[in-house]
């Protein structure tokens, strides 16, 4: 674990004055920093039920759950069904 925070860079006054940033970014840049980060979220979910994951997208946040699940979308009144 020490190791994976040694590859945690920190940033400080980013956004702001007073703020310190922790980038993430240089483990999972890492093949062996990725492979920590997997390996511990493995761990310390094993036991868990997980229904979804959250993770940011390209300007977006996107969502990983079951594999079909009712849509229903803003912009059509009918609902769909889709596999994700």
């Amino acid at each position: 674990m020490e190791d994976l925070k040694q590859l945690i860079r920190e940033v400080p006054d980013f956004p702001k004055p007073g703020i310190l940033l922790y980038d993430i970014t240089t483990p999972l840049k890492a093949p062996a920093g990725l492979h920590a980060v997997i390996d511990g979220l493995q761990d310390h979910y094993h036991d868990a039920t997980v229904d979804v994951v959250l993770g940011p997208g390209a300007g977006s946040v996107r969502s990983s759950h079951s594999p079909s699940r009712r849509v229903a979308s803003a912009s059509s009144a009918k609902p769909r069904w889709r596999v994700s």
